[in-house]
């Protein structure tokens, strides 16, 4: 079992994956088919999403101070949750 980030290829390639995703709410809407034609097993990775949170506005610096629109967010919104559940939505399909 491999602990991974979104993006990551291992080689060799993991039998599971275990992946962790920190990103903007924007982020996780655009990757709301992420896993749409992903290869099933054997011929991909059994894939667990771990965890998942939209954690900041700010794309360039995801860890940046807490700032309303343009930094990490301090508290969950309506604009992050909406973007975690229509990634989470994919994982259904």
């Amino acid at each position: 079992m491999a602990t991974t980030r979104p993006f990551t290829d291992n080689v060799p390639r993991e039998d599971y994956s275990d992946r962790h995703v920190y990103q903007t709410p924007s982020w996780f809407h655009q990757q709301a088919g992420r896993y749409d034609n992903a290869p099933r097993p054997p011929y991909g990775p059994m894939i667990f999403e771990g965890e998942y949170a939209a954690i900041s506005m700010n794309s360039s610096d995801l860890y940046a101070p807490v700032s309303e629109n343009v930094g990490r967010l301090e508290f969950s919104t309506l604009m992050s949750a909406c973007g975690e559940a229509s990634y989470a939505i994919g994982f259904e399909r």
